[in-house]
C-alpha cells in the first residue's frame, strides 16, 4: 500500500480525520493551546500569551463554551467530542498562568 493508495484514502474518508485541516493534519486542539500559553507565559512573552489566550478563549467559546475535542484547522468548526474536561483544565491553567507561575 502506498501512501496516496485507494486503502489510506478509503479510511481517510470513513473516519473523516486525515483530512486536510482535520484532527492531526492541521486541526486545532484545545488543550495544546493551553499549553501553548503556558509556556508563552513561563519564558515571559506575557504579550504572546495574551494573544494566544485571546484566541484560545474564542475557540473555547464556539458553541455556548462547550470546550469541543478539536476544531477544523480552518473554519473552526467543532469537531469531535464536546465537554473534554482537559480542555477546559487547559484553558483555565492558561488564565491562572497569566498572573501566577504554573511551572
Amino acid at each position: 500500500m502506498n501512501a496516496g493508495g485507494q486503502s489510506t484514502r478509503r479510511r481517510r474518508g470513513a473516519h473523516r480525520r486525515n483530512l486536510e485541516h482535520q484532527y492531526p493534519n492541521d486541526g486545532i486542539w484545545p488543550m495544546l493551546g493551553g499549553f501553548y500559553v503556558m509556556a508563552l507565559a513561563r519564558v515571559g512573552d506575557a504579550r504572546g500569551a495574551q494573544q494566544a489566550l485571546t484566541r484560545l478563549a474564542y475557540a473555547n467559546s464556539l458553541n455556548n463554551w462547550l470546550f469541543t475535542e478539536w476544531f477544523h484547522g480552518k473554519t473552526l468548526a467543532p469537531m469531535g467530542m464536546r465537554g473534554q474536561s482537559w480542555n477546559a483544565a487547559a484553558f483555565l491553567l492558561a488564565r491562572l498562568s497569566m498572573s501566577e507561575r504554573i511551572f
